[in-house]
């Protein structure tokens, strides 16, 4: 027969202490009548000597917590490769969930092959963690007013239509380093820079264009000309755009068009930075250049972060919600140069 795993009534009985005591020193509650050294002592031996491990269900209950962390996304497919732009906001979240003596629990369930969804049968998935981070492009706003409602900890990674004041959010502040690197641009002395983005519906994608916006209206005479995924259709009409409008340079704001724009670049008769200088608001990791100039988010930074203030109000220290914003950083690379006339 399999032999009987020892239990608290054993370890009381080898440490000639009441199981009350045993359970306050194994789980290391505080009680109020004090217990010595000694007796701490005597029985972390006695548990020692007798194999006994502790259940961490039964201390969880015990607890009313399970010390986990949940991880969700919103989008079909879920940030395991490096590859994945959530990749790095994911690993800065289980560093700090280590760092704050917490589990990761990945919810990655599709109900629908298509979209991770938190609400299946009626019932929130998430209530197995303590709390959860969330984080996609496309946050579902009446599923984060439920969990409001509901009052389950969360913490989005990302903007959503809810107003900041009624949830705790971390984002990339991208409208600071977007207008730095179209200031770059014309430090350089390019003046018909053109902008690359297609859904101006992510609030992100409205601020790198604010932040351009707002650097070239500050030099006289500049412009600033909105390229689209229409554009990128073909070599010619690529072409025809640049020609058209004079463009030295580009500001590339929509990560979802880069290697499209590679391609073309790559067809066509272009030398960058050369003929056309680029510049990314976004780092990635598929782009051919060794050092292109561009935005690097501080994804690892904004997930220790979010972290922090989910751990922070899962421990009671928190009044109210807040909207924190992540600087990102300009780093000027080989893709941009001086336009030639300028020097």
């Amino acid at each position: 027969m399999k032999p009987k795993r020892p239990t608290q009534t054993d370890v009381a009985q080898q440490a000639g202490v009441s199981r009350g005591t045993v359970s306050l020193v194994l789980n290391q509650t505080t009680s109020r009548v004090p217990i010595s050294q000694q007796t701490r002592e005597r029985v972390i031996k006695a548990a020692q000597d007798l194999g006994y491990s502790p259940n961490p269900v039964a201390q969880m209950l015990a607890r009313g917590r399970n010390y986990i962390i949940g991880f969700f996304t919103f989008d079909d497919a879920f940030p395991y490769t490096p590859a994945d732009f959530y990749n790095p906001y994911l690993v800065g979240v289980e560093q700090e969930a280590g760092v704050q003596g917490y589990n990761i629990l990945l919810f990655t369930r599709n109900q629908d092959r298509t979209r991770h969804e938190i609400y299946q049968d009626g019932m929130n998935s998430l209530l197995l963690a303590d709390g959860v981070i969330l984080t996609g492009n496309y946050p579902d706003s009446t599923v984060l007013g439920q969990l409001a409602k509901e009052n389950y900890p969360f913490v989005l990674l990302g903007t959503c239509d809810i107003p900041a004041n009624e949830i705790d959010s971390v984002e990339s502040d991208h409208e600071p380093a977007s207008y730095e690197a179209a200031r770059h641009l014309l430090e350089l002395g390019h003046r018909q820079l053109g902008f690359l983005v297609e859904d101006l519906g992510l609030s992100h994608h409205r601020e790198r264009l604010a932040g351009s916006e707002r650097a070239v209206n500050e030099t006289s005479p500049a412009h600033l000309t909105r390229l689209t995924k229409q554009d990128l259709t073909t070599a010619e009409a690529f072409q025809s755009k640049i020609q058209q409008n004079n463009l030295t340079a580009l500001i590339c704001a929509d990560r979802s068009l880069f290697m499209a724009l590679i391609n073309l670049i790559q067809t066509i008769p272009l030398h960058i930075p050369q003929d056309l200088s680029l510049v990314f608001l976004s780092d990635t990791w598929t782009l051919p250049f060794a050092n292109p100039t561009r935005v690097r988010l501080n994804r690892d930074r904004a997930g220790r972060i979010a972290v922090q203030r989910l751990v922070n109000r899962l421990e009671g220290e928190l009044e109210g919600y807040q909207q924190i914003r992540v600087s990102c950083d300009f780093v000027v690379g080989d893709t941009s140069a001086w336009l030639p006339t300028a020097k």
